[in-house]
């Protein structure tokens, strides 16, 4: 399968943007092991890989992030999920 996505640009004035996909599902719920189970349809999963590859760039800092919650990306009930940028040591 082949995927071609368009990724926003980061900048230091608008900071990172999240664009999701139409009609996307993502469910973020820690589980009694403390595991972590992201749970997406394929627009979701789609709107992840977009965020990270954003964060990816070589232009964007160290210690950008971004905080998804029920109120801004997740669905109800969802644990918050923070996706932030770290370099290798």
């Amino acid at each position: 399968m082949r995927l071609t996505l368009s990724v926003p640009d980061y900048s230091p004035e608008d900071g990172l943007v999240c664009e999701f996909e139409d009609d996307y599902r993502i469910d973020v719920r820690v589980e009694d092991d403390l595991s972590v189970c992201i749970s997406a349809d394929k627009g979701g999963l789609i709107s992840l890989a977009k965020l990270m590859l954003t964060l990816s760039a070589d232009n964007v800092p160290d210690g950008v992030h971004a905080h998804l919650d029920s109120l801004d990306g997740l669905e109800e009930g969802s644990s918050e999920l923070v996706i932030e940028k770290k370099r290798a040591q």
